[in-house]
């Protein structure tokens, strides 16, 4: 049974315990109207890559410097400026390492949890959203040099993780839907053992793709981190 099957399932099984007061009508209507037909397999990557291009796109026109959110991206800002105007190249790395594989820790409890089917949409539009902001943060407050800091340091690095994540996601947000599913339906399944080694592979290899993401992040920092008097 593909996401697809299993979202609308659920909705059915969801209606018939009386969770939800929803008329059958109304679902077949939804149905047509082709929302859930989004996390059916590959569709399901343009849904997350969708989610990630309109946080983004709404970070960057929503921006303000009177908005609570720019508190939080200049702390940000700080934190990259001074992690990696470390003289010790190990201290970039390492330093780089955590935060995205604190992201990938996140995902991956999210992929495992009842909720992970909302979370993992939702946080996929929230990096959006503060990578945007981020973004806009240099710009607004650096002009010329800002968007040189984007273009170099910034989106290359940022860019080709969140490629790398959503692939992975892609599967974690189908891993998280069949979980619920079971869990609702109060079913046993021999599949569910084999999606999770699949899934702890995903994993394995998001983490060596972070590794070799952080490591390009951390020579760009190191060496041309000089060329920006922030």
């Amino acid at each position: 049974m593909d996401v697809f099957s299993y979202l609308v399932h659920t909705f059915h099984i969801i209606n018939r315990n009386g969770v939800v007061n929803m008329k059958k009508g109304r679902v077949v209507s939804l149905k047509r109207t082709g929302i859930f037909k989004i996390v059916n397999k590959d569709k399901t990557k343009i849904f997350l890559f969708t989610l990630l291009l309109i946080g983004i796109v709404f970070g960057i026109i929503l921006f303000s410097e009177k908005q609570n959110t720019n508190v939080f991206v200049g702390k940000f800002f700080n934190f990259y400026i001074k992690s990696r105007s470390y003289s010790n190249f190990l201290k970039i790395f390492a330093s780089s390492v955590l935060f995205f594989i604190v992201i990938d820790l996140i995902f991956l409890v999210s992929s495992i949890s009842l909720s992970g089917a909302i979370t993992i949409p939702v946080f996929i539009l929230f990096l959006g959203y503060m990578f945007g902001s981020f973004m806009s943060f240099n710009y607004y407050n650096y002009s010329l040099k800002g968007l040189a800091f984007n273009a170099i340091l910034i989106i290359p690095i940022f860019i080709s993780y969140f490629i790398v994540l959503i692939s992975t996601a892609k599967f974690s947000f189908s891993f998280a839907v069949m979980l619920s599913t079971l869990v609702i339906n109060n079913e046993k399944s021999i599949k569910i053992s084999i999606e999770f080694i699949t899934l702890i592979k995903k994993y394995l290899m998001l983490l060596l793709f972070t590794i070799i993401i952080s490591l390009f992040d951390s020579l760009l920092g190191f060496y041309l981190i000089k060329l920006f008097d922030f």
